[in-house]
């Protein structure tokens, strides 16, 4: 099973959602996995118009309200999708293990990207001690 498909199951909390999105690298999903990219963007979509938790079942739905002239080969695709996050079993407790490690993971690449701008001399060494603290 692919990581981002079972973290999607837990990012439909509003509140989890807000915490760790920011996290998830979206263009590398792209890159990688168009189809749940799709989904994610999706759940973005959501969450932009309705600031409140919903289920795999409302995801599903409001996916396929956004793109109505989807064809039907790609529609068995979405569903087989949507199949694979609703039976995903994952413990809370380990999906939550996984987001914290998606964002520590995230916010070294950041840290390392400054430094490597106050290396190059194209940001200052502040910006590098404000963003470590």
């Amino acid at each position: 099973m692919i990581t981002e498909l079972v973290l999607l199951r837990h990012l439909i909390s509003y509140d989890k959602y807000q915490i760790y999105n920011k996290y998830i690298n979206k263009e590398k999903l792209r890159d990688t996995y168009k189809e749940i990219y799709n989904i994610y963007i999706t759940l973005q979509e959501y969450f932009d118009k309705y600031s409140k938790d919903l289920t795999i079942d409302e995801l599903e739905l409001f996916f396929y309200t956004q793109r109505p002239a989807l064809r039907d080969k790609d529609k068995e695709l979405y569903q087989d999708l949507f199949k694979q996050i609703r039976d995903s079993e994952v413990q809370t407790e380990l999906i939550e293990e996984v987001l914290v490690q998606v964002k520590q993971r995230q916010e070294a690449f950041d840290l390392s990207t400054l430094a490597y701008e106050v290396s190059q001399g194209k940001a200052k060494f502040i910006d590098l001690i404000t963003a470590s603290h």
